[in-house]
């Protein structure tokens, strides 16, 4: 416990990302974290995370098959965990964070997005100039509230990885670099965002990782995405296009966060899921990931953390 209080006073990346606090992927946190209270949440969090192999149900849609050497923190602690982070977990669609039991340098969060069957024809003809300029409008659109809040901006750097999408298992990969405006010594850091679209929604995953570290923690974003799995009749094929409620957007809209230009309604979308969601990898990497990662590299006692469902 000492050597996480201690790297939470003296962390630079710790102070930095206090200033930057909300500007990411969920609201505001309405209340401030004090350092013992988030020592005793990321404690608490050790303590409890499934360990992997397990197999994991999520929102009366799928599960997740989580795999060895990996934790999992389901709610509600995940979004006390994310508060303690400095963004807040106040999203009805949270299922939990990923983590590595080793303590390498990454974290996920999941959700479950409701917004009904999506329709994938427009991701087979997208412009992907024309994705990224959409994500950075919608990143834009939130930076000057974050600026009368006393945050730095946020800039869209660019594709890490550029989107793909895969029209036979109707899952989505792309990876976006952003980093902070005006924050001297900003870390480039990359959000790696999987999907996998089923017949009610999708579910989301957002691995939060440094830009030098791409290639190293990108498989694990898409080895997890691989161990999601939709329950019969909750498949995307199990879909009834003209019965079923639909979305109002396509697959583009996923990636840029406004309704695609035929897409219809947006009113699933959250204002500021919208127009903040390339902010979540400065929020995470700079206000919280580091203090996480030094907690999951302690040893746990002899006893602690559980398993739920192991896999045959």
């Amino acid at each position: 416990m000492a050597a996480l209080s201690s790297f939470i006073s003296s962390s630079t990346t710790w102070a930095a990302g206090l200033l930057i606090v909300g500007a990411g992927l969920l609201p505001l946190s309405a209340a401030a974290v004090t350092n013992d209270e988030r020592i005793q949440i990321f404690d608490q969090a050790q303590r409890t995370a499934v360990a992997g192999p397990a197999d994991l149900p999520l929102a009366g849609q799928g599960v997740l098959h989580l795999p060895a050497a990996r934790g999992f923190v389901a709610m509600p602690l995940a979004a006390k965990v994310l508060d303690a982070m400095g963004t807040s977990g106040q999203d009805a669609g949270l299922q939990g964070i990923i983590f590595p039991s080793g303590g390498e340098g990454w974290i996920m969060t999941l959700r479950f997005v409701p917004a009904g069957y999506v329709p994938d024809v427009d991701a087979r003809r997208w412009n992907l100039d024309d994705l990224l300029a959409g994500y950075r409008a919608s990143s834009d659109t939130g930076n000057a509230e974050r600026v009368r809040r006393g945050e730095p901006a946020i800039e869209v750097v660019g594709w890490a990885a550029r989107p793909v999408y895969d029209p036979g298992r109707h899952r989505l990969a792309y990876g976006v670099t952003t980093r902070a405006k005006g924050v001297v010594d900003s870390i480039e850091s990359v959000s790696l965002d999987t999907y996998a679209l089923g017949r009610n929604g999708y579910f989301a995953m957002t691995m939060v990782t440094r830009l030098d570290q791409l290639q190293r923690h990108g498989p694990n974003a898409t080895a997890l995405l691989d161990a999601l799995e939709f329950d019969a009749g909750k498949r995307y094929a199990d879909a009834d296009p003209s019965g079923d409620r639909q979305a109002g957007h396509g697959v583009s809209a996923i990636v840029t966060g406004v309704p695609a230009q035929a897409g219809g309604s947006s009113s699933w979308l959250p204002a500021i899921v919208a127009n903040n969601k390339a902010a979540l990898a400065v929020v995470l990497s700079l206000a919280g990931a580091g203090a996480l990662w030094a907690l999951l590299r302690r040893k746990k006692p002899a006893g602690t953390g559980k398993s739920a469902a192991p896999r045959a």
